[in-house]
């Protein structure tokens, strides 16, 4: 007689299945069972999970998320399922194609399996994780957040304090793996980048910082963050200047596709200066230090936008102006108006601009200018800052 060894399995409902799947399709055919599946069913996903562990140290992870369909009759359909396995050898499978990083439900698996370090600190800890680390988590090889993230470093190549990192991570200034590349990829010294967000409390150590960050894998340079911030600024002009010269002669000088500038030149104060061609739009930017270019130059070369270098008693700045022709005595409405780098400017430069504006739109109205009919968002503070 032969006996067969059966693996003893271990069942860890996490998630467990809603009771309303049931509560409803028990329910009694009919009108009111049809409204409740129009109004609430039938935009909702039933989610649930469970983990197996088997004696041989082998641990299935599974999620299943359902909907409530209607045929003719209701009925429960999986909409998607996703998991891992993780073998006798401690090695990981995620199954269906699915990555680790963007399945962030995979956590439950630590927290039913009382991995408490882990899971106190999950929103913290998961945006690092990769195959290497949960295996070692999962099998205890890893038992603490600082050597979690000691390996995180090394799998990166990345020298730095595991210990200045997890401090970065606990004060929510590295919400993402991204926010830390991006900057420890561009770091002279990562530990000095890490120091330097620490000490960022509001979140604004320099409002430079994301365009130097680019500015510096651009330009192929490293940047020292023990930098005053006034040495952040040089630098930042210079960078700026740098990649102007690169890049300004590739930029065409042609004019704008629809020249609304010219049909309302003989109404426009002096000191406004109108951008008018690709590259004037792109110097404005480059001199300015501002995204009136990148952001802007679509609406402004179809005639949705005008754009004006100001002026004015010893300040200068940029103005942008949204062109509404279905208003017949506000054909050009004020959208924004910023100094270098969207500093703001004085209160009587504002107000001239302002004034300056409203006879503008009466000399418009008076002549009859027609304008390219466009439609002005509702809410003209909901712009893109320059």
């Amino acid at each position: 007689m032969v006996i067969k060894n059966y693996k003893r399995m271990e069942r860890i409902v996490i998630l467990p299945r809603s009771n309303e799947i049931d509560v409803f399709l028990n329910m009694e055919e009919g009108i009111y069972k049809n409204i409740i599946y129009s109004r609430e069913t039938t935009h909702r996903d039933f989610t649930e999970s469970d983990l197996i562990k088997t004696d041989d140290g082998k641990i299935h992870y599974a999620l299943n998320i359902y909907k409530i369909k209607r045929g003719k009759k209701y009925y429960l359909k999986l909409k998607s399922k996703k998991g891992f396995t993780v073998d006798e050898k401690g090695k990981l499978k995620v199954w269906y194609g699915s990555d680790l990083a963007s399945n962030p439900h995979f956590s439950q698996a630590l927290k039913a399996l009382k991995i408490d370090w882990f899971s106190n600190e999950e929103n913290i800890l998961w945006p690092f994780i990769t195959k290497t680390l949960f295996e070692k988590v999962i099998t205890g090889k890893i038992t603490n957040p600082i050597d979690y993230l000691s390996g995180y470093l090394k799998l990166s190549r990345i020298s730095a304090s595991p210990k200045l990192f997890y401090e970065a991570c606990r004060k929510n200034q590295l919400s993402t793996k991204l926010k830390f590349l991006r900057g420890a990829y561009v770091a002279k010294d990562v530990n000095h980048f890490l120091e330097y967000i620490l000490n960022d409390k509001g979140g604004t150590h320099t409002h430079h910082l994301e365009d130097l960050i680019n500015q510096s894998k651009i330009l192929d340079r490293k940047i020292d963050f023990k930098w005053s911030s006034k040495r952040m600024d040089e630098e930042h002009i210079n960078w700026t200047k740098d990649i102007m010269q690169a890049e300004v002669a590739s930029v065409p000088d042609k004019e704008v596709s629809i020249n609304l500038y010219e049909r309302i030149a003989p109404y426009i104060p002096e000191f406004f200066e109108p951008l008018y061609t690709q590259k004037r739009v792109f110097m404005e930017g480059s001199q300015m230090q501002h995204c009136v270019y990148t952001n802007y130059w679509n609406s402004i070369n179809s005639g949705d936008y005008l754009a004006y270098h100001i002026s004015w008693k010893e300040q200068e700045a940029t103005l942008g102006l949204y062109v509404n022709n279905s208003k017949p005595n506000k054909k050009l409405e004020f959208s924004q108006l910023f100094g270098k780098r969207n500093s703001p400017v004085s209160k009587e430069l504002r107000l001239a601009v302002v004034e300056a504006l409203d006879n503008i739109n009466d000399d418009i109205s008076r002549a009859s200018v027609s304008l390219l009919k466009i439609t002005v968002p509702e809410d003209n503070n909901n712009f893109l800052a320059f």
